[in-house]
């Protein structure tokens, strides 16, 4: 899930952004807007995407240039100015143990390459790569990084990115 770190008592806090349309005030607080809400900075889920909009007002910048259209599709670790409030959005999740959702094509564990059947439990790492993680097949946690990428497995190997690292 996408989230905002926001720079709360001198300290980064990732602030999921659940829900489809977020306000984002000047004071660098996130919220959930109802449709109707007039607030002058609003971030919109779109598909995979999440989506800035604001009002010429709003003086915004990201990764320092101002927002001239008033629309942005955000990336990754994209740094969003308001006034002297600054926050980072970033898409990172954190690997957790899910059920492996129904997918029209296969997919192969990323370790011991058998097919991951739905409903399983399964873990999808950062990159994307999937892995077994049942009470017979610890695929994921087997070893102390994804077999593809160099994230941990650790149950509480918590956020690879934050503002300032």
């Amino acid at each position: 899930m996408a989230h905002l770190w926001l720079n709360q008592n001198s300290q980064w806090q990732p602030v999921p952004m659940a829900g489809p349309a977020l306000a984002l005030s000047a004071a660098g607080e996130l919220t959930a807007v109802p449709p109707a809400d007039d607030a002058q900075i609003r971030l919109i889920a779109s598909a995979n995407d999440w989506v800035l909009l604001a009002v010429p007002a709003a003086r915004i910048r990201i990764n320092g240039e101002p927002l001239s259209l008033g629309c942005r599709v955000l990336r990754d670790r994209d740094e969003i100015v308001i006034g002297q409030v600054r926050s980072y959005f970033s898409t990172e999740r954190l690997a957790r143990v899910e059920p492996f959702p129904d997918t029209e094509t296969a997919v192969f564990c990323a370790r011991c390459r058998q097919q991951i059947q739905p409903g399983t439990p399964a873990v999808r790492c950062q990159c994307g790569t999937w892995c077994h993680e049942t009470e017979d097949l610890r695929c994921w946690s087997y070893a102390e990084t994804c077999p593809l990428c160099p994230h941990p497995t650790a149950a509480d190997a918590g956020y690879r990115w934050e503002p300032g690292s």
